[in-house]
């Protein structure tokens, strides 16, 4: 979610102004590092959506004007796994039809098409956990947005990352701190037609079961 929206989401419940700079506080940081954040168009991460929301005392959230209490449909696969032909893909595997609210996505799209994949390992904490059901939202083609979570395939492999797309390379980038054992990692150009993008991360159900 970008910040501009979630602040005008808790405005709208709270009926109090709320500035960058009390985003900035409540965050930990400095007003500098919110508004050149909100200048490049990059989202909250949800553990600092969180961190807003219990400021504010406000939980239960309508992310997605009167839709907050509908639930969505969507297929659900419990080992996610890939076959890669001419630069498409087909998901394989059997899936199962959930529903979950669709408060869940930070920001649903109608006409989008959506499904859920399991988190493993922590090299995302602590945004995504390990265990955590990801709401997918599939992407049309290889287009990438600067600083969002993806699941792409890349040389047969599948990875949850967050990428930066670079003149001639792609940034991987894990949000763990513990960049010893996950540092930051490159695709380049000449490597693009080794990866797929699948879908850009819309959500999470940690506690959908």
């Amino acid at each position: 979610m970008l910040i501009p929206k979630a602040i005008e989401i808790l405005q709208n419940v709270t009926k109090k102004k709320i500035t960058h700079n009390d985003v900035a506080q409540i965050l930990g940081v400095t007003k500098q590092a919110i508004s050149s954040r909100v200048h490049r168009k990059q989202e909250l991460k949800q553990y600092e959506w969180d961190t807003l929301k219990e400021f504010y005392n406000f939980q239960n959230t309508v992310e997605s004007n009167d839709l907050s209490n509908e639930n969505i449909s969507a297929n659900y696969y419990s080992e996610f796994k890939i076959a890669v032909k001419d630069g498409k893909y087909e998901i394989l595997g059997e899936k199962e039809l959930i529903s979950f609210p669709i408060k869940l996505i930070y920001e649903y799209k109608k006409e989008k098409k959506y499904f859920l994949v399991n988190a493993t390992g922590d090299s995302m904490k602590p945004e995504i956990k390990n265990g955590d059901k990801l709401i997918i939202e599939a992407c049309n083609g290889n287009a990438i947005e600067d600083n969002q979570i993806y699941i792409f395939s890349y040389k047969n492999k599948i990875f949850v990352k967050r990428l930066v797309q670079n003149v001639n390379q792609i940034s991987v980038i894990s949000d763990n701190q513990d960049k010893t054992i996950y540092p930051t990692q490159y695709i380049s150009d000449i490597d693009f037609d080794k990866t797929i993008i699948i879908g850009k991360i819309a959500g999470l159900a940690r506690k959908l079961h």
